[in-house]
């Protein structure tokens, strides 16, 4: 009876190692999954912000333009020519469509990334947040050289910062805003704080490390999803403090 209770309870114990390597085989995938459709999503995003760049907006420039050329030959018969103002209206609304393109295609994938890398789109990111916001003060920290970022973390940095400071402008009612980016020891760290009224975490979060709501979890798999950790700290009335972290050196969407 011993034996047959032995052989049951090691027939229990390796069916259980089986089902822990099963489930860890199907983390393993899900998350290469969802790397590769978040990859896939920004090279969407850049296509879009791409075209709507070099086709709409050049297309609705040209207009605005030869609309402008036309007032200007209008301008010597603007008492007898009554459509003029109308023509004016028209530049004024075209100049704000080109303005809007723009604004949807930044949002969407701002090509400084691509062209000039991640120090200079965040300084680009921060000068433009002012202007939208100028109520909220803004202390900008960078401590860290563009070659010492792997190419493939610089997309998910910018992620990261656009919804954390989108989430701020949103439901913070913050005045203040911390950002700090530096390379510390052997690590790459991403800090973004504000003097909020936060939130309970508990609303927001399932206990084990999942989050809901306010981009959290987006924030979280794309730093996890790169080989880096993502922790956040706050309590209602005492603002919130972003953290995420790489180490130095080659990430894993490297591979």
């Amino acid at each position: 009876m011993i034996a047959r209770q032995q052989d049951s309870l090691q027939s229990k114990i390796e069916e259980q190692k089986r089902d822990r390597h099963a489930l860890k085989r199907s983390e393993y995938a899900l998350r290469l999954l969802s790397g590769k459709l978040l990859g896939a999503q920004e090279q969407e995003r850049k296509r879009i912000a791409a075209e709507l760049h070099d086709g709409l907006g050049q297309s609705l420039s040209a207009i605005k333009f030869n609309l402008e050329s036309s007032v200007n030959e209008l301008m010597p018969c603007a008492s007898q020519c009554g459509g003029l103002e109308m023509v004016q209206q028209s530049i004024t609304k075209v100049r704000d469509a080109v303005e809007e393109v723009r604004r949807i295609s930044m949002d969407l994938r701002p090509s400084i990334l691509d062209d000039l890398g991640i120090l200079a789109t965040i300084e680009w990111f921060c000068r433009e947040y002012q202007k939208f916001y100028p109520h909220i003060a803004l202390n900008k920290q960078v401590a860290i050289a563009e070659n010492d970022i792997p190419e493939p973390l610089k997309v998910v940095i910018y992620r990261i910062m656009q919804e954390a400071f989108n989430n701020i402008a949103k439901h913070a009612s913050a005045d203040r805003v911390n950002l700090a980016f530096a390379k510390e020891a052997q690590h790459i760290t991403l800090s973004i704080s504000d003097d909020g009224r936060g939130f309970d975490m508990k609303q927001h979060g399932n206990g084990s490390g999942q989050y809901r709501g306010l981009g959290l979890h987006s924030m979280r798999e794309r730093a996890e999803l790169s080989g880096g950790v993502f922790h956040i700290d706050t309590h209602p009335g005492e603002g919130t403090q972003i953290r995420a972290q790489w180490p130095s050196g080659r990430t894993r969407i490297d591979e």
